[in-house]
């Protein structure tokens, strides 16, 4: 049920029976959910079940001397009762153990997938969230413009295809992200945790300048979710994937 070397198998292998049944249950519990929807399960999935395991050694201290309660039974402690049991043997299984293990398991809270309206809701959200810097620049172009500035005719076309891609029967964002920088991302996965499962949707187009800026947004898409291991980005002009050692340097900022 959960991957080999797990450290929750670890902490769990000295936990009571009552312990073990109630691990198990989450696991059942949370696979007979995810196969009555058609989701694939894998021991990974089982560990990510629980947010920790806390393991106790309690010590028992014994409240009565095994050996006095012999004498005072008229029992030889030393000798063997009449089937050729020593009697400190029988009278050991009545003794409870020197040391217990108490386990506190702590599920993981589970976040509930968005439905569809609520998924149209955040990806209306996320294209207003773009919109709004796009439409700033644009204002600022004419601004420009009619004060007979020069401007980057180039970028002036790029803005106006973002906006008009952010519109219409098949939107897309791609360019709207990597004129406005991926802030708007973070922000919305800040405010929409359980938005992680559609961050694929999310972070698409995402670029990071190579500055210490770039490192900073860098640092909190992967902070928030927006960004996990396998991911690929534009860092400058470069496509990079993210890695286990650029996730362990975000979580050190």
């Amino acid at each position: 049920m959960l991957p080999k070397n797990s450290p929750v198998t670890a902490k769990l292998v000295n936990a009571r029976f009552e312990d073990l049944q109630e691990a198990i249950g989450i696991i059942k519990a949370a696979k007979a959910n995810a196969q009555e929807s058609g989701q694939a399960w894998s021991p990974e999935l089982s560990e990510s079940l629980f947010e920790d395991v806390y393991v106790t050694t309690v010590e028992n201290k014994l409240t009565f001397d095994p050996k006095v309660l012999a004498e005072q039974a008229g029992i030889d402690y030393e000798g063997n009762a009449t089937f050729g049991v020593p009697w400190k043997e029988i009278i050991r299984q009545y003794i409870p153990d020197a040391t217990s293990t108490a386990v506190q398991i702590i599920p993981r809270t589970p976040v509930k997938p968005l439905d569809i309206s609520q998924q149209r809701q955040l990806q209306s959200a996320y294209r207003e969230s773009l919109e709004g810097p796009l439409a700033d620049m644009k204002a600022d172009f004419n601004t420009k413009i009619a004060n007979g500035e020069n401007v980057d005719q180039s970028l002036v076309v790029k803005v106006d295809k973002a906006l008009a891609d952010l519109k219409g029967d098949n939107p897309s964002t791609r360019l709207a992200v990597q004129l406005v920088g991926p802030q708007s991302a973070i922000n919305l996965l800040t405010m929409n945790p359980n938005a992680q499962q559609y961050r694929t949707y999310i972070n698409k187009g995402l670029v990071f300048s190579e500055d210490a800026t770039g490192e900073e947004l860098l640092a909190q898409a992967i902070r928030v979710g927006l960004l996990v291991e396998g991911d690929k980005i534009m860092l400058g002009t470069r496509l990079v994937p993210i890695t286990a050692a650029t996730i362990a340097a975000a979580q050190e900022n």
